[in-house]
């Protein structure tokens, strides 16, 4: 049976010649006056099968009906669709970003600035992950258990929403703002030392930087990140790469003029890694 309600609002809505046979006769029409009442033909709709809306899709529908002059099963199809189309995922992280927003600002009112912090602090590194993932690459947030344990993500995401991009077929840096390099096992103190100086190394004699690499900052027990990469692009990592392996096994190049010394000694227990970089 085809409900319908008349309402006080004119508006846009479906163009019913589009529908045969679905304007409503008069044995088929429920006049209903009042708010509450074509809000319960939308709760009896939103039950069917098929027809639940996101968080926020039902008060959006209601809205859209409060602008048409009758409101009929035709009526409600049409805004359903209309509706659930804006509903995105996009547009719900925005929806959740607000109300994210919201509760920060009510623990600071309660003298939970800290608390307020935290929750500002891990919800945007989520939203991250989650605009970050939208086409399906694995992606995870730089605290994430995994990533701390040494899981190999494509994308990882810093906290201040720093997206960190493997090298990979496809993907190659373009003079990047920053390199980071996760090894297959975690790192001692001495390991990133050493790691450090010959990632310094490397980058004088393959980008031929007239600048040092700053002190790396480490983001878990098995990945380190650099600043200052901005001479890394696509014609010269995968040297870069190489060399980088080299300069782990082997040391930095043996001087002649040194008596065929290194400078650089090589680590004692050279890891693979994967590098990533971030605009």
């Amino acid at each position: 049976m085809i409900h319908t309600t008349t309402l006080r609002k004119g508006g846009a809505g479906p163009d019913r010649t589009q529908f045969a046979g679905s304007v409503p006769t008069p044995a088929e029409t429920s006049l209903l006056v009042s708010g509450p009442a074509h809000e319960t033909l939308v709760d009896e709709w939103l039950k069917q099968p098929g027809k639940a809306l996101p968080f926020g899709g039902r008060d959006r529908l209601v809205e859209a009906l409060n602008a048409e002059e009758v409101v009929d099963d035709v009526a409600i199809a049409y805004w359903h669709r209309k509706v659930a189309a804006e509903l995105t995922p996009e547009t719900l992280e925005a929806q959740d970003a607000a109300r994210v927003t919201e509760a920060v600002e009510l623990l600071e009112q309660v003298g939970r600035k800290d608390l307020g912090d935290t929750v500002a602090r891990v919800t945007s590194s989520v939203l991250q992950v989650s605009i970050a993932s939208a086409d399906g690459t694995s992606t995870a947030s730089e605290n994430d258990p995994r990533v701390q344990a040494g899981t190999v993500f494509d994308r990882v995401v810093r906290a201040d929403g720093t997206v960190f991009e493997r090298v990979r077929d496809g993907f190659e840096p373009y003079y990047p703002g920053a390199v980071r390099f996760q090894a297959d096992r975690p790192l001692t103190e001495a390991d990133v030392e050493r790691f450090a100086q010959l990632a310094g190394y490397a980058h004088k004699s393959v980008l031929h930087s007239p600048t040092d690499l700053p002190e790396p900052e480490l983001d878990s027990p098995f990945s380190m990140v650099f600043t200052n990469t901005s001479r890394l692009k696509e014609t010269n990592v995968q040297t870069y790469i190489d060399t980088m392996n080299a300069y782990l096994n082997e040391g930095s190049p043996m001087r002649e003029s040194a008596g065929n010394t290194r400078l650089i000694d090589p680590m004692e227990n050279p890891p693979s890694f994967e590098l990533y970089y971030a605009d």
